[in-house]
């Protein structure tokens, strides 16, 4: 995913057990003060934000993927695109 100047998207669960998000954009390179991209979690009515992951390259987020979540909006004085992969993980209990 590419998130560009004002590119955000909507709360939302994923349909896997679990996600894990990939940031790629450079550590040295992503201003966390001020660009946005954040990926922000919230409570199952959405009425509030249980936290929060800074989209710091070269760092990796894994959650279960029913709790609710969206990227923010990325600022105009971002000077690169956030950028992140998602995976989408299936936990197999069958095993034994």
């Amino acid at each position: 995913h590419a998130f560009q100047c004002g590119d955000s998207s909507w709360t939302h669960q994923d349909y896997m057990d679990y996600s894990a998000i990939v940031y790629f954009n450079s550590p040295n390179n992503w201003d966390l003060r001020k660009w946005g991209g954040e990926t922000l979690f919230f409570n199952d009515d959405i009425t509030f934000s249980r936290g929060a992951v800074a989209p710091k390259g070269n760092t990796a987020c894994l959650f279960k993927s029913d709790i609710p979540h969206k990227v923010t909006s990325v600022s105009w004085e971002a000077e690169f695109d956030r950028l992140a992969i998602t995976y989408y993980l299936e936990y197999d209990d069958t095993r034994e």
